[in-house]
């Protein structure tokens, strides 16, 4: 595997955590720094650099683009949704009574965090202190959100680990916590499966057949659909492994019968994605995507 320098700084600048996302220009790198260097501030502070491809960064101003010299600003997570990036941190020391996980939103592309950066979760009785190191992760369903974070164990080092459901309003976000009891468990995709061999094919009709004697590789030309249908907008998440040297596979959606649907074929061999749409049992080929890089077998349509 090859690797590359994505950010480099002064040397009187430490770099400890990072975060990155997914905006509609491209890619952001929230960069926790540390360190005597004047553009440091209060240790800790977050930086940000953008991306194309996630390989070549250019750092954005600093003087623009940072959160926050004024005070403590550790552990960043910064996420993409509806319109606006939101970035979580850690407010204080881990064994402050005030250690806390702070939030700001921005909904202008590059980030620029707005100054009123609100708690998002904070000790709220003895039960629960030194809440902070947060991540931000999207659930099962494609849909809901969840902030992953630690919490102290009896006043030691020694941490809990809570996950809470994330709500949000017009840049707004909020937590159903902190919790620590038990909660409900996330919500799964409307349809799901793991297609492992021996698994039951319910709800899915089978088009064309299976791979003789390998558990569920399909044929060449086969495909499995779903029985359930859905109108409106949707999010589909695929992901293939496996794939038979010299053969291809992907994924369909948008699927009517045999005759319109359209589909996303990787072609492992010559490292390319295909999207494809066939009408009234013509084909066109829409977008192409060539990547001289190794991809693993896994894509996200909305």
């Amino acid at each position: 595997m090859e690797t590359s320098v994505a950010v480099e700084l002064a040397e009187d600048v430490r770099i400890y955590n990072t975060s990155v996302c997914k905006g509609p220009d491209g890619y952001i790198m929230a960069i926790e720094i540390g360190g005597k260097n004047p553009m440091v501030g209060n240790p800790f502070t977050n930086i940000f650099a953008r991306s194309d491809d996630l390989i070549n960064w250019t750092l954005l101003d600093p003087e623009k683009h940072c959160y926050t010299r004024e005070r403590y600003s550790a552990c960043p997570c910064i996420r993409y949704h509806d319109g606006y990036y939101y970035m979580t941190s850690t407010g204080n020391h881990v064994l402050s009574p005030s250690y806390r996980i702070l939030y700001g939103s921005s909904d202008s592309s590059p980030i620029q965090l707005e100054s009123d950066y609100a708690p998002l979760l904070i000790n709220t009785s003895p039960e629960i202190l030194g809440i902070g190191h947060s991540s931000t992760v999207k659930g099962p369903d494609l849909d809901s959100y969840y902030i992953v974070y630690h919490s102290l164990v009896n006043k030691t080092p020694n941490r809990n680990m809570s996950i809470d459901r994330i709500v949000f309003n017009g840049g707004r976000m909020s937590v159903m916590g902190p919790t620590v009891t038990q909660q409900q468990v996330p919500s799964m995709p409307d349809i799901y499966h793991h297609f492992a061999p021996g698994s039951s094919l319910k709800g899915w009709s089978l088009l064309g057949g299976l791979a003789s004697g390998s558990g569920l590789t399909l044929s060449e030309g086969s495909s499995l659909i779903s029985k359930t249908g859905f109108d409106g907008d949707f999010t589909a998440e695929y992901n293939i492994t496996d794939i038979a040297e010299g053969g291809k596979a992907g994924a369909l959606f948008a699927y009517t019968d045999e005759k319109n649907f359209g589909s996303c074929l990787f072609d492992p061999a010559t490292q390319t994605v295909a999207e494809l749409w066939a009408a009234e049992g013509t084909w066109g080929t829409y977008l192409w995507f060539d990547d001289t890089e190794a991809f693993d077998y896994a894509m996200n349509l909305e």
